[in-house]
């Protein structure tokens, strides 16, 4: 099949990590859908390198729904990039065009068969101090919480999605194919099920 494509200007991709240290990085995309290996739901991040060098490098990172570490790390990137309320993310795209410190170290693969590559270890917002965004909106507790009786209940989402949030292991159609770009949806808090 004839392709006739001249690739004489098109620059090579680095497959190479970048070296371990602190970066900082804008967020330019985001996916929530299912990890091939688990089955789990997932959320994955690509990440721009904006400095103090490897400018336009792309990093990812990944964060499993549902698990204590995946969503306290959700949280961190949330919290250092200065989401007005890191513990309610409604939507991924709510992080995109934010940015943080990103501690990148190098992966190596313990089998040898993959290449060494770049993790991420932690996010610190960019001037290094803890984020003091001020008061956030107020969340309800958990239904039979002692402070469920006294607390308001937010507001219901006006459209859940069909089977709800990737997290709550319900399966709508928009869950099944893993890692599939899903479109904004709204999701419905884990007390509000």
């Amino acid at each position: 099949m004839y392709l006739g494509a001249d690739l004489n200007d098109v620059q090579d991709i680095q497959f190479d990590p970048v070296p371990p240290g602190d970066y900082v990085v804008r967020i330019t995309d985001s996916r929530v859908g299912q990890a091939k290996s688990s089955g789990n739901a997932m959320a994955e991040f690509e990440l721009e390198i904006e400095g103090p060098s490897h400018v336009g490098r792309k990093l990812w990172d990944r964060f499993v729904l549902g698990h204590e570490v995946g969503m306290s790390r959700l949280k961190n990137l949330a919290t250092a990039a200065g989401h007005p309320n890191p513990s309610y993310i409604r939507d991924t795209e709510e992080l995109h065009g934010l940015r943080a410190l990103a501690r990148v170290k190098i992966e190596e693969d313990k089998t040898g068969q993959y290449d060494p590559k770049n993790k991420i270890g932690v996010y610190k917002p960019l001037n290094g101090a803890p984020i003091a965004s001020g008061p956030r909106p107020a969340m309800a507790p958990p239904a039979g919480h002692p402070a469920a009786q006294a607390a308001p209940t937010p507001p219901a989402p006006s459209a859940a999605p069909a089977g709800g949030p990737p997290w709550s292991g319900a399966r709508g159609p928009a869950q099944q194919a893993p890692m599939q770009q899903q479109t904004p949806t709204q999701a419905t808090a884990p007390w509000a099920r």
